[in-house]
């Protein structure tokens, strides 16, 4: 029985120094006394202040408070010239009574030496006119409160308060005495009581269901994977796969996916004993463009409302729903626009066929002549190739002649169209050539044009003229003909006193297919690699010579058949080398109509090489050396 006295004074000692005071004036309750004959309460006659002022008179209730605490009570003014000229406690001993100075805007608290101050009010007073006002004494407790778990949530009056600690308590300072509603809510399991606050209880505990405190998983798995799941405001980002995971106590949910670009999903999940699983797939508030790269859209550039989403193929490209204007650009075809309509989820394979705006062009000009097309070269004309409608230029030049231009406006109509160049014309300056001895044989270029002495017209530009002469040294000079130029050539052959023989040779085939030649002694010391013109035993091709050769040569030609089209004809005079193991090399062009020719010629000779029977090499001195000779080579169309 000690013990229990014991235990109930400790209480009670604790009670007194943790419980909590304050004074409290409803500025609510503030209402004037009637005093019209009508209701008929009299009242005293209220006096003036010390200014002779009219005065209010003010009669305050104070609840929970003695009359000794009303007593001690100190009506304090707050600024203005406010005098109280009476505070008396009233005859029940509830309240006081003050009369005052009546103002706009009176300003006014309590001080108690116990309790300490209350709130300010303001009020408005009249002169000769009495009021009515209520205070409340205010005595608070702390409550102390346990449950079975911890971390549990403490709720009073529906107002949260706190979680229990690792001791399972939690106390509440300030609590007013009266009833209240005390809850505690572990996850999803909760417990609530009605309890009664007193001087003398203060100590509550309520128990919650352990089994509905175990928290389940939850499993989201979303499309897109990247929206964002949201539980009960609580948001949650999804892993790269789209799952989210977390844990939650027994109780219903509510939740929300949004993505960008889709429609949310809102709902309500139930966890209740074991692990929740959802699948949502939100739909797209777009659709999708393809656009194949077959036919004339192949490589083309796809703009939607004018910004470049690719090249084609498109697939599956994301676009809002609603209507998009599109427009398809590709060289040498006509810019394409359209309206399209993509619905929400489904896909749109687009196709159409572009208009073509170019044509086939052929550009035909003397054989050989450079094509410009716009300042760009092209090729050799004929030329032919596609162009996309436009005004263009074309030129055609050739080295050493004028260039000739026209322009035109080309349409994709008709698809095929040719045009002819004037040839370009040559520009031509004049060599005068003299020489001593006379009747030298002049070369220019390595191509025999005549004996000294000689005039002769030649293409603007750089040129090698060569004398020469048996028995004499040769002579070459370069020159640079320009337009309407005289260049003259005045050449002293120098006498060759060690040679004893005079040879005697046509190497000229354009007017004879005879070729004769007589030798004589040679002294002169052979160098290694040198070319010869002639020799002691001069090279043969199937035990004939030079016009052997080239019977060999025109049998085995084959005739270019866009040259025979073109109708292109003309002799090809080439040079070439007969080696010291009887292989031709060396090829050179001398003169030709056309590259065609040149092309069908060094062909033919290179096939000279893989026959059985071919050169025999020639000798000086009876070792093997290169002998060159110059062949003319016929290209003619017949009638």
């Amino acid at each position: 029985m000690a013990m229990a006295i014991l235990f109930a004074s400790a209480r009670v000692v604790v009670h007194a120094q943790t419980q909590g005071y304050s004074i409290i004036i409803n500025e609510q309750s503030f209402v004037p006394v009637q005093t019209d004959f009508a209701v008929g309460v009299p009242i005293d006659k209220i006096g003036k202040d010390t200014s002779n002022r009219p005065c209010a008179r003010l009669k305050i209730h104070i609840n929970r408070m003695t009359t000794e605490d009303i007593e001690a009570l100190q009506f304090r003014t707050v600024g203005g010239s406010v005098v109280v000229m009476r505070q008396v406690v009233a005859s029940e001993g509830d309240g006081l009574i003050v009369e005052l100075t009546a103002k706009q805007h009176t300003r006014f608290f309590f001080r108690h030496p116990k309790y300490g101050d209350s709130n300010e009010v303001s009020l408005n007073l009249e002169g000769d006119k009495e009021y009515k006002l209520s205070a409340e004494l205010c005595i608070s407790y702390p409550i102390f409160i346990s449950s079975n778990v911890v971390d549990a949530e403490v709720y009073l009056d529906d107002n949260y308060k706190g979680r229990t600690n690792d001791r399972y308590t939690l106390t509440v300072m300030d609590i007013m005495p009266g009833s209240h509603t005390l809850k505690i809510q572990h996850g999803s399991a909760v417990v609530e009581q009605q309890i009664e606050v007193t001087s003398t209880n203060l100590y509550f505990r309520l128990d919650v269901d352990i089994a509905n405190t175990i928290p389940q998983y939850v499993v989201f798995e979303v499309s897109p994977r990247n929206a964002v799941v949201i539980i009960d405001k609580k948001s949650y980002v999804p892993d790269t796969d789209g799952g989210i995971q977390t844990t939650l106590y027994n109780g219903t949910y509510n939740y929300e996916v949004i993505a960008k670009d889709y429609h949310s999903e809102k709902g309500t999940f139930l966890v209740s004993g074991e692990k929740v699983e959802k699948q949502i797939t939100l739909k797209p508030t777009f659709g999708w463009l393809s656009i194949v790269e077959n036919g004339t859209l192949l490589n083309a550039s796809i703009y939607i409302d004018d910004n470049l989403i690719g090249t084609t193929p498109i697939n599956r490209h994301a676009l809002s729903s609603g209507e998009h204007h599109i427009r398809i650009i590709k060289s040498m075809y006509k810019t394409y626009e359209d309206y399209i309509t993509i619905n929400e989820g489904e896909e749109n394979k687009y196709a159409t066929t572009l208009t073509a705006d170019f044509a086939n062009v052929t550009l035909t000009s003397n054989a050989g002549s450079d094509i410009y097309i716009n300042g760009e070269y092209r090729g050799k004309s004929p030329w032919t190739g596609v162009l996309a409608a436009g005004t263009y230029i074309f030129e055609a030049k050739k080295e050493g002649h004028t260039t000739t231009t026209i322009s035109k406006n080309i349409g994709s109509e008709p698809a095929n169209q040719s045009y002819t160049l004037d040839d370009p014309k040559p520009i031509m300056g004049t060599i005068n050539v003299t020489c001593s001895p006379i009747k030298v044989e002049i070369l220019v270029d390595d191509v025999a044009v005549g004996y000294t002495p000689l005039r002769h017209n030649l293409i603007i530009g750089k040129h090698n003229v060569t004398l020469r002469k048996e028995g004499y040294q040769q002579y070459t000079q370069t020159v640079n003909v320009s337009k309407d130029d005289v260049i003259d050539i005045n050449a002293t052959l120098q006498e060759v006193k060690e040679s004893s023989y005079e040879p005697k040779f046509n190497n000229d085939l354009s007017s004879s297919d005879d070729f004769e030649f007589s030798i004589g002694e040679v002294t002169e010391e052979i160098e290694e690699e040198e070319i010869f013109f002639t020799v002691e035993e001069m090279p043969k091709f199937r035990g004939g010579g030079l016009p052997e050769f080239r019977n060999w040569v025109q049998k085995n030609i084959e005739y270019p058949w866009d040259a025979i089209e073109n109708g292109i004809q003309g002799n090809v005079v080439v040079q070439f080398v007969v080696g010291t193991d009887g292989k031709i090399q060396n090829f050179k062009i001398l003169q030709s109509p056309d590259k065609s020719l040149s092309d069908a010629t060094i062909k033919v000779l290179k096939k000279a090489n893989e026959i059985m029977i071919g050169w025999k090499p020639g000798k000086q001195r009876g070792k093997p050396v290169k002998v060159s000779f110059t062949l003319p080579v016929s290209f003619k169309i017949a009638q």
